[in-house]
């Protein structure tokens, strides 16, 4: 056995994806590329996939999670716009995920617990969604095991069901802010989210030391359209909201704070404009199995 595996307990993750389909498919790609990384990081042992610590079932369901609301938007106007996306369209949105979602959770956690796996951890890799994913945790565990364990998840982040495995909800936030804590103290952040995300954040840093830069109206709305550019991935619309984000938000951070860290803090987002919590956030999930 090689040394980074020993105390490293077996996990299972259920990622809930979609939000959006690549960014998913990358999420999972750097968690299965760190965790390798890590395993492989001493000796000239070849490597097998069989080593790994970490399983997870990526739960890529969009037509399930919106089913109704895809629905009624056709109905309504013939195509798709903007309106789906959680956090930007209509609170009946959220409110399907956060009933289809909890099913989901649900139904994988027995899953995990028929195939013996006792830590069990229920994420979504999204920023935005970390309140909402709480509480679709919270629900799955109360309709396995009763409202307390629920309650327990919703106010302490995890829970031990009755048979000891223990769930945990994982926050992309709050693993991004103890990495920037670690190598960024007293430093503010430019967080190039939704006016959400900027609260989460807000919420997260409170007694580390870092700052959130204040966004206003203007910069939600060009970050708005950043997301909708992102996931449709056209390379000209792309590169016209990458300058304007330049000279409209980072420029104007970096002329009072040249060193502070930014953060892509939308999963689509790819621009190179700075750290990427997506990639940041797969490596603190390995960390927390293997020891940072």
């Amino acid at each position: 056995m090689r040394s980074a595996q020993q105390g490293a307990e077996l996990t299972f993750d259920i990622v809930l994806g979609d939000f959006g389909r690549l960014a998913s498919v990358d999420y999972a790609r750097y968690l299965s590329e760190e965790e390798q990384s890590r395993l492989t990081a001493q000796g000239n042992l070849d490597f097998f996939d069989e080593e790994r610590r970490i399983m997870f079932n990526l739960c890529c369901q969009i037509e399930w999670y919106k089913r109704d609301s895809i629905a009624n938007q056709l109905k309504r106007q013939g195509h798709i716009d903007r309106d789906i996306l959680v956090g930007i369209g209509p609170d009946n949105v959220a409110d399907e995920f956060l009933n289809k979602g909890s099913e989901t959770v649900t139904e994988n956690i027995k899953c995990a617990i028929g195939k013996n796996y006792r830590r069990i951890r229920v994420y979504t890799p999204c920023n935005g969604l970390s309140d909402l994913t709480r509480e679709i945790v919270a629900r799955g565990v109360a309709s396995l095991a009763g409202e307390s364990y629920g309650d327990q998840l919703r106010s302490e982040g995890e829970c031990s069901l009755p048979n000891g495995i223990l769930v945990e909800f994982s926050n992309v936030a709050q693993k991004v802010v103890r990495r920037i804590s670690r190598k960024s103290p007293s430093q503010t952040v430019l967080v190039l989210g939704t006016k959400g995300v900027n609260d989460i954040y807000r919420k997260q840093v409170n007694g580390t030391g870092l700052s959130v830069f204040p966004l206003n109206k203007n910069d939600f709305k060009l970050i708005d359209d950043a997301i909708v550019a992102s996931i449709g991935k056209s390379a000209d619309h792309l590169n016209s909201i990458k300058s304007d984000l330049m000279e409209r938000i980072v420029s104007r951070f970096r002329a009072t704070h040249p060193l502070g860290p930014v953060l892509e803090a939308c999963t689509d987002f790819s621009f190179g404009l700075g750290e990427n919590t997506l990639r940041i956030f797969a490596e603190e999930m390995v960390n927390d199995v293997y020891g940072s």
